[in-house]
């Protein structure tokens, strides 16, 4: 859900660009996506379509820290009168960077994990090739 966030934000921010009101742009980004973001954006829509006002339509979203920047975005944008599609630009770029930061971070890790196994299989080999010969060596030469 992490990778598919950005996207949406971006979707939603086009089709108000576009001239598409907030509910407008949430029901068609809600028919292109997939679930589990499809059905949250129903249950925003029907939220709003009951007359919710942003805040408790978009805060089921506050929770969830893949898509709390976009709740955030909208509610922001309801009371300042910021352009939302401003805003879900900005909040699109800021998710797609801490994304990139989240799978950088996996590999480097997954880069330390494949250490370990390595070390295991050719420290007993180093032992015993190159470490003990020159300890028995060591070991005739002053006992014998």
């Amino acid at each position: 859900m992490l990778g598919q966030a950005p996207i949406v934000a971006d979707l939603i921010g086009t089709a108000i660009a576009a001239g598409a009101t907030v509910p407008e742009a949430v029901a068609v980004v809600a028919k292109v996506v997939d679930d589990p973001i499809s059905s949250r954006l129903n249950q925003v829509m029907s939220a709003v379509r009951m007359g919710a006002d942003p805040h408790s339509a978009w805060s089921a979203w506050l929770d969830e820290p893949a898509l709390s920047p976009i709740a955030q975005a909208v509610i922001r944008s309801q009371h300042s009168g910021a352009p939302l599609s401003v805003v879900l630009d900005a909040a699109a770029s800021d998710m797609r960077h801490a994304y990139r930061a989240d799978v950088e971070a996996r590999a480097r890790a997954a880069g330390v994990r494949a250490v370990a196994p390595l070390a295991l299989c050719y420290l007993p080999a180093y032992l015993l090739v190159g470490v003990v010969p020159v300890v028995a060596g060591f070991a005739s030469s002053l006992f014998g």
